[in-house]
């Protein structure tokens, strides 16, 4: 079974010795059977995302056949959110990426709103990660991950402007507490999709299919940041059928980028 993994990340981190080198990387997709990854630079999440996705780009036109570039946009760092677009398009980038929490700014910002628009009427698929390390921020019930998941509902509005997916994704277990949420804003938008890997639940995964289908369910693990095992063990043995199991694994997300 082909596996495309949404949510792989390398290059230098902010704190800690953890190696999140492209080498190293590589080095634990193959030994989970990865076949191709969507990467970012973690330039572009902890200091300037025009120089992330610069690096971004460079690592995957060494390896066409194994990555995909995923570009990076943050809203605080640029006032000229046009050009910004512009750039990516022309660097070649199909999804972007927005990382809130890592970059310690809220969801309610309205040039983050503008950012989502901007990216959709450019023909880009806008991906939103939400939870994980707040980054230095000054209120941490701010960028408090359920705290988030509530915004997602002013997010996912916006998606009545433009018939382009958004993907969100979430960097910690997502629990019992969040899957009403994922359903009531899957059955509302169909241009939402979610990433299972960190839906740590028992019967989360199953259920979220039964309401909305699996056909806008994709695959991400958080590597080198999370152990890769754990999502792949959760993709592997949820109570679906093979083919579901292959639009998740692979078929969904490559159809967002086109190449299905």
């Amino acid at each position: 079974m082909e596996i495309v993994d949404c949510g792989v990340f390398f290059g230098p981190q902010s704190k800690g010795d953890l190696d999140t080198s492209i080498e190293k990387v590589l080095s634990i997709l193959d030994q989970g059977g990865i076949n191709r990854a969507l990467v970012t630079s973690l330039t572009g999440l902890f200091h300037s995302f025009e120089d992330g996705n610069e690096d971004t780009v460079r690592v995957c036109k060494d390896r066409p056949e194994r990555l995909i570039p995923l570009a990076t946009l943050n809203p605080r760092q640029t006032v000229d959110l046009h050009g910004a677009v512009e750039k990516i398009v022309d660097a070649d980038f199909k999804i972007v990426g927005f990382f809130p929490s890592y970059q310690a700014w809220s969801l309610r910002l309205h040039c983050f709103e503008k950012a989502v628009l901007e990216v959709a009427d450019a023909g880009l698929v806008p991906l939103l990660t939400l939870g994980g390390d707040p980054a230095g921020a000054s209120s941490q019930m701010e960028f408090d991950g359920s705290v988030q998941l509530t915004h997602v509902s002013r997010v996912a509005r916006l998606l009545g402007k433009f018939d382009s997916p958004i993907i969100v994704r979430w960097m910690e277990g997502a629990g019992y507490l969040l899957t009403a949420e994922y359903v009531a804003l899957g059955k509302d938008f169909s241009n939402l999709y979610f990433d299972m890997g960190n839906m740590v639940t028992i019967g989360s995964i199953e259920l979220l299919i039964d309401e909305i289908g699996e056909d806008r369910i994709v695959y991400g693990s958080n590597t080198p940041f999370q152990y890769l095992k754990s999502s792949l063990f959760m993709l592997q043995t949820i109570l679906i059928s093979e083919e579901q199991r292959k639009k998740i694994a692979s078929g969904n997300i490559l159809k967002i980028i086109g190449e299905k």
